[in-house]
């Protein structure tokens, strides 16, 4: 299982204000408290809603980051040149967060076939989301081919299958775990990588609802996650699930998990 923390994210108020101010003080901690908490990655969006300058912004926390926090990086922009023109101050190996067929994948597509990287890509295309499980596939199948294609390998491919609400749609989740399924059984090596909070988005008590779709999601072919690496019982969840479904052996994981005080 591989985790994303989410929250150093321009679209969060108060880390809104945080990149605007350069307040270093604020970004560091927020950072290493959710590489304690086990983020594997570290999704770093610089997106302000217009305020700010986002691409001197992403500079700015690539370079904090690095020079001050242990744990790779997820560059997150929806402008592709704004990921191409940042990605160069990066030390390592990048994980671009994302692309999808058409404009997007063209412009990166240079800097992707280059060099070693991961990719997170989306499971539909420019004129916007397929509402069925066939379509999204399509999509995926689509993208997945033309990564192979400029050299990115299969387990450095995420998939996202898309998330939708559950308040807005009572066919989202059973949508999404279809598209899972299908994307797995026929590229195995791929990973299947999901912003679970969405699924919750306007029902009560969402945590519930997004722990349970997770473990749902683990046991049709998911096996990453962007969240909030923070909470405990969503942590937990997965890790049991992952440990249930034979994933952990001898739940290797989930006890050091527990040990760290990272599971409720």
């Amino acid at each position: 299982m591989l985790y994303i923390g989410e929250s150093i994210n321009g679209t969060i108020p108060a880390v809104n204000q945080a990149i605007l101010k350069h307040d270093a003080d604020f970004i560091l901690k927020l950072a290493a408290t959710q590489v304690e908490c086990g983020a594997d990655y570290l999704d770093v969006n610089a997106g302000t809603g217009g305020i700010g300058n986002e691409r001197d912004d992403l500079k700015w926390l690539i370079e904090l980051l690095q020079d001050n926090v242990e744990c790779p990086l997820c560059l997150d922009s929806s402008e592709p040149e704004i990921l191409m023109e940042t990605y160069e101050n990066y030390r390592g190996k990048p994980m671009f967060n994302s692309v999808c067929d058409g404009k997007k994948l063209d412009i990166m597509a240079p800097a992707i076939s280059e060099q070693e990287c991961s990719v997170i890509a989306l499971a539909h295309g420019e004129d916007g989301i397929p509402d069925n499980a066939e379509l999204r596939f399509v999509f995926a199948d689509k993208i997945i081919k033309r990564l192979r294609n400029i050299n990115v390998k299969d387990c450095d491919i995420y998939i996202d299958p898309i998330i939708m609400s559950l308040s807005t749609n009572t066919g989202a989740g059973k949508v999404t775990l279809d598209t899972i399924k299908r994307i797995h059984e026929a590229y195995p090596e791929v990973n299947i990588i999901l912003p679970i909070s969405n699924i919750g988005f306007g029902i009560p008590k969402r945590k519930r609802i997004n722990d349970t779709f997770a473990a749902m999601c683990i046991q049709n072919g998911a096996n990453a996650f962007i969240a909030d690496v923070r909470d405990k019982s969503f942590i937990g969840t997965t890790l049991a699930a992952e440990a249930l479904l034979d994933k952990d052996r001898f739940c290797k994981r989930y006890i050091k998990a527990y040990k760290k005080g990272r599971i409720e």
